[in-house]
């Protein structure tokens, strides 16, 4: 009888052990998690990033050459929809960014530092991805802007050119109303003079609709690099675009106390 009871006492353990773990395994989510530079003015430094005190990486580089430290990618087990995530800056752990990010099963987190010094912001890893384009005539593109130069807000239109014309399209194609440091929806630019296409852009105060900055053809000032064509066809080379509206210095000689813009990141056709 006393073996029996022995048994008996071991069974009801192990029984409860095991709907404990079920429990616990159900409540348990686990989040593949993955992060990258969209950009950083500091190529080669090292980056520790920290999810809910766990270490993702300790190594997060921009443009590393040796391309192991572009994109790290980690499963952590998290219990709710959201995470704590902490950027470290250099080897002396310097944070620069504390926040809370949403986490789903599949998390892709993408960081952007527009300024040395600057706290990055996340680009991606909330909502869904921008559709395409409705055809391949077409660039969507998105913008944000920084510098001290612009106001807190903005007007930035973009204007259609025809370089076998050399004519511009009045109006405007497109118009961005900007805040500092705030992504913009993304507009559609379509392609209307084939492989003769071009834009041309000017600045505007947002509160004053003074010019800021406006295009001017024969210099080429004002002309916008970030949505092209040289595919040698009558097509733009990306179907989504994301770039950033700078002012060039004094000392920049590509771009000498102007209005300009370049690309951030972009998806090609």
């Amino acid at each position: 009888m006393h073996k029996i009871n022995i048994a008996f006492f071991a069974l009801l353990v192990l029984l409860t052990a095991c709907q404990k773990e079920g429990v616990f395994q159900e409540q348990l989510q686990y989040a593949d998690v993955t992060i990258s530079w969209a950009y950083n003015p500091n190529p080669g430094v090292p980056y520790a990033v920290e999810l809910n005190g766990g270490l993702l990486t300790d190594s997060l580089i921009y443009n590393d050459p040796e391309g192991r430290h572009n994109i790290i990618m980690k499963r952590f087990a998290l219990t709710a929809n959201s995470a704590h995530l902490v950027v470290k800056e250099g080897a002396e752990k310097l944070v620069i960014l504390d926040t809370m990010v949403s986490v789903t099963n599949k998390t892709a987190l993408r960081l952007l530092q527009l300024q040395p010094g600057g706290q990055p912001v996340v680009t991606s890893g909330e909502g869904e991805a921008e559709p395409d384009p409705e055809s391949r005539d077409m660039t969507k593109l998105q913008l944000i802007y920084m510098h001290p130069k612009f106001p807190d807000s903005i007007f930035v239109d973009f204007f259609g050119f025809n370089m076998a014309t050399w004519e511009i399209d009045t109006p405007y194609m497109q118009r961005f109303l900007l805040k500092r440091g705030v992504f913009s929806e993304y507009k559609s630019f379509r392609f209307i003079h084939g492989m003769n296409m071009a834009f041309f852009m000017d600045v505007r105060d947002a509160a004053t609709g003074e010019m800021i900055h406006g295009y001017d053809i024969d210099a080429f000032q004002g002309f916008v690099s970030s949505i092209s064509n040289f595919t040698g066809k009558p097509l733009p080379d990306a179907k989504l675009m994301t770039a950033i509206v700078d002012w060039g210095e004094e000392d920049n000689p590509n771009a000498p106390n102007i209005a300009y813009d370049y690309a951030l990141f972009f998806q090609n056709w």
